[in-house]
């Protein structure tokens, strides 16, 4: 007992230097980050004034402190620092590419600065696989290092990362708790504090730390917890390859045009395969274990299964860039699809070799390094998705595939980033397609600026007006009418692709003048004229705006006037209204 104890203490002092270690790495990505968001917040200020800069920061401050916290201890030093450094050149050439490919915003207020939704979903699990190969290599001093190392490493970084998410739930969760039980006593200084920038960085980085070191000191947590949950999923890979086989059978059968008419074919397919990859390891995990006959056939049939499954996604996005050309989120699903490819090739083929599916292990590291050098490749200017994009869609119009009328001018605008733009200057200077080429250049945002009518007519045509055959005051139409400033930018007086808006002539009571309901779902004003001859909003009607049935009959069906059975409540000049409940359900039409 005495030397076990011994054993214990002497491994705890070994680990309290890398503990050290990840907090001081911990406290510095805090102090980076810190300083970056309060640059990107309210007035941005340098660096986030220069976007080719700040977002090359924003990614190595997020992901380099986590690649060296996971290394710690694995790796030697030395060689750690050689592959952050890798790191940081990779992530910095990512993030300035993705500021110099000068993409457009899709509304007036997206902010650029930050790195792109399509970069921050490749990065993490770029990193992963990178990190993976790369460690493994340097700890084995080998460029191939076996494949038992490969699994043993991939499964504890995934299982840490998923362990360290839940931490630091459960630390945010408790912490906004104990803030509520403070509020209960009128104090609310904790529950500001946890809203404080300079408090929750570092308290978000801090715990990663702990928690990336917890589980990093139990290596039998995290190989007990592996071994469960590989296992429990294992034994879902023959109702999976049963499911499949059921589907391949009635194809056959069955008309294919069912399953292209869905426009979502591929993404459902690729799923699939993606899902099945996945069992089939779990099944086979580092091959050194003998598994169950029903999991053996069952990895088997699901390699086979694999091909038709990734052909026929294959097919599906085929007959979509046939039909519409290529798009970025296209260039994307076929690059996903040949990453699939590669995995059912080998997987098939290990099917055949002995022993069983061996092949599947050189299949799945040169899978992952063509991964690796598929999303460096994409995503930098050697095959950007949208310059691939753009010179597909100027073919198509070239080669009279697609008309001028029916181009797609605003994909150029919003899809296609320096490129797009240097597209459509050109078409504007050709005479078939400059109107329309100078339409989307001058767009503010991606699904089309709102265009309110310049003139009383303008307004006048988009309102319908009840009773048949009333029309609208001109005052109410003028130009400098208070109450057109209360519309939102995107209403049925500036949309021509919805409904007319509604105006109806009404009277509160029998002594009263006449006023208008107008109605511009999902909002209703009562609209009467001011002393100054102006007409204003008076009132905003509330109540179940959202029901077709009830605006058809505001707008031209019988309604009658109910005096208001409570009194309003004042606080100072501020007007509370006292309305009974309501449900959300609409009547029955």
């Amino acid at each position: 007992m005495a030397d076990a104890s011994d054993a214990g203490a002497v491994a705890g002092m070994t680990q309290r230097p890398i503990l050290v270690t990840r907090l001081a790495i911990a406290a510095v990505q805090a102090i980076a980050l810190y300083l970056l968001i309060e640059a990107a917040t309210d007035n941005q200020t340098w660096p986030a004034t220069q976007p080719e800069l700040f977002k090359p920061l924003v990614l190595v401050a997020g992901y380099v402190p986590l690649i060296v916290l996971c290394g710690l201890g694995q790796v030697a030093g030395r060689a750690l620092a050689g592959w952050a450094v890798a790191a940081v050149v990779i992530l910095a050439g990512l993030g300035w590419h993705d500021a110099a490919r000068g993409a457009v915003p899709a509304y007036p207020t997206q902010d650029m600065f930050w790195p792109s939704w399509h970069l921050l979903l490749v990065v993490p699990p770029l990193l992963f696989v990178l990190h993976v190969l790369v460690t493994d290599a340097l700890a084995a001093r080998r460029l191939v290092p076996p494949y038992r190392q490969h699994f043993d490493s991939a499964w504890k970084i995934g299982l840490q990362a998923l362990l360290a998410g839940g931490f630091v739930a459960v630390f945010w969760a408790m912490l906004w708790l104990g803030a509520g039980l403070f509020t209960l006593l009128d104090v609310t200084a904790v529950s500001e504090l946890l809203q404080k920038q300079w408090f929750y960085t570092p308290a978000t980085t801090l715990a990663v730390a702990i928690a990336v070191h917890a589980t990093d000191v139990q290596p039998a947590l995290i190989r007990g917890t592996r071994t469960m949950v590989v296992v429990l999923f294992a034994w879902l890979l023959p109702l999976l390859a049963l499911i499949l086989l059921g589907f391949l059978a009635c194809l056959p059968i069955l008309s294919l045009a069912t399953l292209w008419n869905t426009h979502f074919a591929a993404r459902l397919l690729l799923s699939a395969a993606v899902l099945m990859v996945a069992l089939i390891n779990a099944a086979y995990q580092d091959g050194t274990t003998a598994r169950p006959a029903v999991l053996r056939w069952a990895a088997m049939l699901g390699a086979l299964e694999l091909l038709p499954l990734v052909g026929l996604a294959a097919w599906a996005l085929g007959l979509r860039v046939g039909q519409y050309g290529w798009t970025t989120e296209r260039v994307l699903a076929a690059t996903a699809i040949l990453i699939a490819a590669c995995h059912a090739v080998g997987y098939a083929a290990a099917v055949f070799r002995r022993p069983w599916l061996k092949g599947l292990e050189r299949t799945n590291e040169a899978t992952a390094w063509f991964a690796v050098a598929a999303a460096l490749v994409l995503f930098s200017p050697l095959a950007d998705p949208s310059r691939l994009m753009v010179t597909n869609q100027l073919g198509r119009l070239a080669r009279g595939e697609v008309t001028p009328e029916r181009f797609d001018y605003r994909a150029l605008r919003f899809d296609g980033a320096r490129w797009g733009q240097a597209a459509l200057a050109a078409l504007a200077a050709a005479p078939e397609t400059a109107s329309r080429a100078k339409a989307a250049l001058a767009l503010h945002t991606r699904f089309g600026d709102p265009q309110q009518p310049t003139s009383a007519e303008g307004r006048a045509a988009r309102i319908d007006v009840t009773p048949a055959g009333r029309t609208l005051p001109p005052a109410l139409l003028a130009d400098n009418a208070p109450w057109l400033s209360t519309l939102p930018p995107y209403s049925c007086l500036s949309q021509t692709n919805t409904p007319n808006c509604q105006a109806r002539f009404i009277r509160l009571a029998p002594d009263q003048d006449e006023v208008v309901l107008f109605i511009a779902r999902p909002s209703a004003f009562i609209l009467a004229p001011g002393a100054d001859g102006a007409w204003h909003v008076q009132s905003e009607l509330t109540g179940k705006l959202h029901c077709p049935a009830l605006t058809k009959a505001l707008t031209s069906g019988d309604i009658t006037m109910a005096p208001h059975g409570q009194p309003d409540i004042l606080v100072g000049t501020t007007r509370f209204s006292i309305t009974p409940p309501r449900s959300g359900d609409c009547p029955k039409e």
